[in-house]
């Protein structure tokens, strides 16, 4: 990909790509308003007119990082306590493996404080201990050995610890939200780190596997550019599988 098309590809994916889980839509909780500034109450005696009821206002519930304050973070101990709680968005964190993997953690390298190593994938794995190496240098297999509930985290002194979680696919999340049937978004960021670009995927591998996953659902015209002349075409939403 060009110098300029990565740029642009990197602007566009390093916010958080919002996507309607197995096409439902999310639940919103209703929040009331202020009368307008100025405005009297009705039956103040003032004689002014009641005040216009202005559009209503929605609270997005999010769980960050799947509730990690809650229960270890972008588990799938995590999300399934979010949803049990009722949430209205998950929120979570993407890598790439060596193998191409989309997975579901935050930090681009493992985090001693939220995994630690527990056996190597192979006989003689000349890359374990994992714990410290980039996540996109290792393959899904490695990451599959690490404890990533084996303590609570220093900074959430309530949150539940669930030893022996998993890294999780996002596909496994997937599978998760559909099993619940939950009505839910998900709130999916993809870690790119256009500063140390050694530290996450290219950002070509990243537009790739999104596109493939059916992550990215609103498509903006830069885009939409990006992947023209990269010769990608617009998928159909997750929901329209």
């Amino acid at each position: 990909m060009p110098a300029r098309a990565r740029a642009a590809a990197i602007a566009l994916l390093a916010g958080a790509a919002m996507l309607t889980a197995c096409g439902h839509r999310a639940t919103t909780v209703p929040v009331a308003t202020s009368p307008p500034p100025g405005t009297v109450a009705a039956g103040s005696g003032s004689g002014n007119a009641p005040p216009t009821a202005g559009p209503a206002r929605t609270l997005d519930l999010q769980a960050h990082r799947g509730g990690a304050g809650e229960v270890t973070e972008n588990s799938i101990a995590g999300f399934t306590h979010a949803l049990e709680l009722g949430v209205t968005t998950l929120e979570m964190d993407t890598q790439i493996t060596a193998d191409g993997m989309v997975v579901v953690t935050h930090d681009n390298t493992i985090n001693p404080e939220v995994c630690a190593d527990t056996a190597a994938a192979t006989a003689g794995d000349p890359d374990y201990p994992y714990v410290g190496k980039v996540v996109h240098a290792l393959t899904l297999a490695q990451l599959q050995t690490l404890d990533c509930g084996f303590q609570r985290r220093p900074d959430l002194p309530d949150q539940i610890a669930v030893k022996g979680s998993k890294i999780p696919t996002l596909q496994q999340v997937f599978a998760l939200v559909k099993s619940h049937r939950a009505d839910v978004r998900m709130n999916i960021e993809t870690k790119i780190d256009p500063t140390a670009p050694q530290q996450s995927a290219p950002v070509d591998e990243f537009v790739k596997l999104l596109r493939d996953e059916r992550i990215i659902t609103n498509y903006p015209a830069k885009l939409r550019t990006v992947m023209a002349q990269n010769n990608m075409p617009l998928p159909q939403p997750y929901g329209a599988r």
